[in-house]
């Protein structure tokens, strides 16, 4: 297997890997140099004709690395983000590319008023790894879980299964089976590994379902009406890592779905009993994903070089501009800092103000994959992709039985009028992204929730129109679509916080996305 020696962006990072295809490098560079869960491509970097050409092939892999080991060399490759182009070691620009010389030439022109703080050049100069937050948990051993047990609750259900024909309550044998075998794997995390973390949910859930050759794993596939939809190791990873949570007993939990009221000592505490939703309140802890919750300062900075960046964020038009995705993933710490530290609803808007860029829809993602050490938006796409055909099969087959059998009038009406609003909008579009959104609609119908809580038509796009139909949600984040329907492809789209601070989405899928890390990134 060939070695190779693989850098970071900037190159201040290197490590030797031993891999023979290109997502072997991919992937135990990003463990080497610690970078984000995200996309990544591989180039050239070794000095060459082939430098800078981008390495997409395995077979190209390994004759460039016999190629460089024929002149005793290792091959040499940058692994960067997917949408990042390659820059030689020696041209290195951090980001900002042309941006440094051209501001700088610009703005140092001008000695006075808040353009003075962006001209140095080391401004720009920006470590694009944001330190993530301090493992709460040392590296340890693991104490492995007795199988004997899954033995006796898994073995005669797959007798039961071999029966032919198959009992009628089978369904129910199974579902209770992996209900006793979510409780055995919940209680031994809690009283013997006392790490609650949901990556070692994965790795308890993980080791049980590839047990014995994966003897077991036909308990737990998930079938509709005989089609088959998943191998049921998700939900079982789910069901274990809310168990966990809900018993580890820390005070100090809030649940997944709840709100919490806090009593604001600036603000009146409103109980109206007709308020259609709880009011928006704020949720203080880590948890669920946010890998990097509150992390400390990046290297050589200090509160007021934090400062100054935030003033020349005030001061940017263009967005979505590399200068500005810099100097806003620097400040990610210190925004961090003061979302966390918000103890008000009243102090979170104060945020918002001082932080307007948080109200950008691309920038406010960008922060949640710094949250979440992943990219929300490529992984968001990539399951909607994924999910939304068998879980809207799933919703028209689960129609079609109810209709035979006794089922609530009221959530069949409603989940047969999404469907068929549904098939209209894909006729009348020629798109498919109908069949997308429609899978939060039913899911929501299905649940018995009101979708006025999901989203709210609006008659205009002027802020107090949308304001107004953000009431109900009483302070929580809610979609406004300006439109005939939330399927109309030409609507337009807001996220609405607080009641009053309006986020411009480009799509409802992007509002639905925002509407979703919202509450993560704020803790409503």
């Amino acid at each position: 297997m060939p070695l190779i020696m693989v850098a970071e962006r900037e190159r201040k990072k290197r490590g030797l890997v031993a891999a023979s295809s290109c997502a072997q490098v991919m992937e135990k560079a990003t463990k080497k140099l610690n970078l984000f869960d995200l996309q990544y491509k591989l180039c050239v970097d070794s000095k060459g004709e082939a430098e800078g050409s981008e390495i997409d092939d395995d077979d190209l892999l390994i004759e460039l690395a016999t190629f460089y080991s024929n002149l005793s060399k290792h091959l040499e490759v940058v692994i960067l983000p997917a949408n990042e182009d390659w820059r030689s070691s020696g041209n290195e620009e951090d980001c900002s590319g042309s941006i440094t010389s051209d501001r700088t030439t610009s703005e140092s022109s001008d000695s006075s008023g808040l353009e003075t703080f962006m001209s140095p050049a080391s401004m720009l100069q920006v470590n694009m790894n944001v330190p993530s937050t301090p493992s709460r948990t040392p590296s340890r051993d693991y104490p492995a879980i007795p199988s004997a047990p899954f033995q006796d609750i898994f073995e005669p259900v797959l007798d039961t299964m071999n029966q032919q024909p198959s009992p009628k309550n089978l369904p129910q044998i199974k579902r209770n089976a992996i209900r006793e075998a979510q409780k055995h794997v919940a209680s031994h995390i809690i009283k013997k590994v006392r790490d609650f973390r949901r990556e070692v949910c994965v790795r308890y859930c993980s080791a049980l379902f590839n047990s014995y050759d994966g003897k077991f794993k036909p308990v737990f596939e998930r079938h509709v009406n005989g089609v088959y939809c998943s191998d049921g190791l998700s939900d079982f990873i789910n069901h274990v890592y809310n168990a966990v949570n809900y018993a580890k007993g820390s005070e100090n939990t809030v649940k997944r779905g709840q709100r919490r009221l806090r009593i604001q000592e600036d603000e009146q505490d409103i109980d109206s009993p007709d308020a259609p939703q709880k009011q928006a309140g704020r949720i203080t802890e880590d948890g669920y994903g946010c890998e990097n919750y509150n992390p400390p300062l990046p290297v050589n900075e200090n509160s007021e070089s934090q400062e100054l960046k935030r003033l020349s964020l005030l001061q940017a038009t263009d967005l979505s501009s590399p200068y500005v995705v810099c100097l806003f993933q620097k400040t990610y710490s210190t925004q961090r800092s003061e979302i966390i530290n918000s103890s008000s609803l009243r102090k979170l808007r104060d945020v918002l103000e001082r932080w307007p860029s948080l109200k950008s829809a691309g920038l406010l993602i960008h922060h949640a994959s710094l949250l979440f050490k992943k990219d929300v938006e490529v992984l968001w796409a990539e399951q909607l992709d994924r999910m939304a055909p068998d879980i809207v099969k799933y919703f028209t087959n689960f129609c079609e039985i109810q209709c035979q059998d006794s089922c609530p009038k009221n959530i069949l009406t409603k989940l047969l009028s999404i469907l068929s609003s549904k098939s209209q909008a894909v006729e009348t579009s020629r798109s498919q992204l109908p069949n997308t959104i429609s899978v939060f609609l039913l899911i929501i119908a299905y649940m018995r929730e009101e979708t006025n809580f999901f989203f709210q038509l609006v008659q205009s796009d002027t802020p107090d129109d949308v304001s107004k139909a953000a009431e109900p949600a009483n302070g929580n984040p809610i979609l406004a679509v300006k439109g005939h329907s939330i399927f109309d492809l030409d609507a337009k789209f807001f996220v609405v916080l607080l009641g009053d601070q309006i986020i411009e989405t480009s799509t409802c899928l992007q509002g639905i996305l925002i509407l979703f890390i919202s509450f993560y990134i704020f803790g409503f």
